[in-house]
């Protein structure tokens, strides 16, 4: 298995978005309550897992023969717990959808995820209806549409010496931090750009264009 789809309990994604992610996951796991809005489509995960506080007692019962794993652990959230299932079975590069929500602290809880399993060499990549969301820790050139939006955004702490090419505001050798300097709803003028740092862990948001 090489890739993942975790499925969390923060907004529900639509039909087209899941069917979009679905495909070509080796590994779909829902993280507790998210098996409540799967089961509305009738979508069957390999894996369900969590402290089960907020899975229905109808979605347990329907997913009664997929393999399920309660873990009552509070030390961990059910996205924890879910990415380190992934570890265990040496899935590295992890597809997360409903991961932001009406709770602030969860979706920066979340956020923080990026960083620390990105030490562990674990890709998290959090996917909404219109953003998809990513951390680097080292330059990288990729490929985006032309127009589409991008900013960068040093929430994990200083990150030096950043310069991009292929941005309508490229930067040059800037040191951004959040609270003082980020980059902001720039936009992509030529594919592939490329982002250049010296040091740091730079969050990435970049437009998310549903085929």
């Amino acid at each position: 298995m090489t890739n993942a789809l975790i499925l969390l309990n923060g907004s529900p994604p639509s039909l087209k978005l899941l069917l979009n992610c679905w495909r070509n996951k080796d590994l779909k796991i829902c993280a507790d309550g998210a098996a409540n809005y799967l089961f509305q489509y009738k979508m069957i995960p390999d894996v369900i897992i969590g402290d089960f506080d907020s899975i229905s007692s109808e979605a347990i019962n329907y997913y009664k023969a997929v393999e399920q794993h309660k873990i009552e652990d509070q030390s961990t959230t059910d996205s924890e717990k879910a990415v380190n299932f992934c570890i265990d079975k040496n899935v590295l590069n992890i597809n997360v959808l409903g991961a932001f929500g009406d709770r602030l602290d969860h979706s920066l809880y979340n956020l923080g995820l990026i960083k620390c399993f990105s030490e562990k060499n674990v890709t998290l990549c959090f996917t909404s209806e219109t953003e998809k969301v990513y951390s680097i820790t080292q330059s990288t050139t990729f490929h985006a549409p032309i127009g589409s939006r991008i900013s960068l955004i040093p929430i994990f702490g200083k990150v030096e010496k950043v310069s991009s090419f292929g941005l309508e505001w490229n930067l040059t050798d800037a040191n951004l931090e959040f609270g003082n300097l980020c980059s902001v709803s720039n936009k992509i003028s030529e594919s592939p750009a490329t982002i250049e740092f010296e040091s740091g862990h730079l969050l990435l948001i970049t437009e998310n264009s549903i085929e």
